[in-house]
């Protein structure tokens, strides 16, 4: 389900920006027609292949969007949730919950929020010897690499 609700969010994303890409287009008089028919060569046929070309990019994103990492830790790390969760917060993340062998995280800020499409949760799953990092590819980039330094070089106090 969460992949369709993805898929969905992309699909309603990327025809938001093609409309407004559209609609800049005639205020600034760069396309002078007025009316889908004379806009496209096909009319609305045009918008149909569009949309179909736009869902079928949409199907495929959360595919490829999306990943989990996985990151082998020391057994001898402790408190690995706390070396977690302020590395996550570096890049403007909150806690949202947490449980047993779970934490997730939110993006701050509004803006934040909608630059990712409100698809901006990052789950962190604690396990014997590893720490899973899931959500947007690369978000889930930046975030391990750093939790994987701060696991493997603690700070020295």
């Amino acid at each position: 389900m969460r992949y369709f609700i993805r898929a969905v969010k992309q699909f309603v994303y990327t025809a938001l920006i093609f409309v407004i890409v559209i609609v800049l287009l005639r205020l600034f008089n760069i396309v002078q027609a007025t009316d889908i028919p004379s806009l496209f060569k096909d009319g609305y046929l045009s918008l149909l292949y569009i949309a179909l070309f736009l869902a079928a990019i949409s199907a495929i994103y959360p595919k490829f969007g999306y990943m989990k990492k996985r990151i082998d830790v020391d057994k001898a790390v402790k408190d690995s949730r706390r070396v977690v969760a302020t590395a996550i917060g570096e890049y403007a993340y909150v806690k949202e919950s947490e449980a047993d062998n779970t934490m997730t995280f939110r993006r701050k800020g509004f803006g934040g929020r909608l630059v990712l499409r409100f698809e901006d949760r990052i789950t962190v799953d604690f396990g014997d010897g590893y720490v899973e990092v899931e959500g947007l590819r690369q978000v889930v980039a930046m975030v391990s690499s750093r939790i994987e330094y701060r696991l493997t070089h603690p700070a020295k106090d």
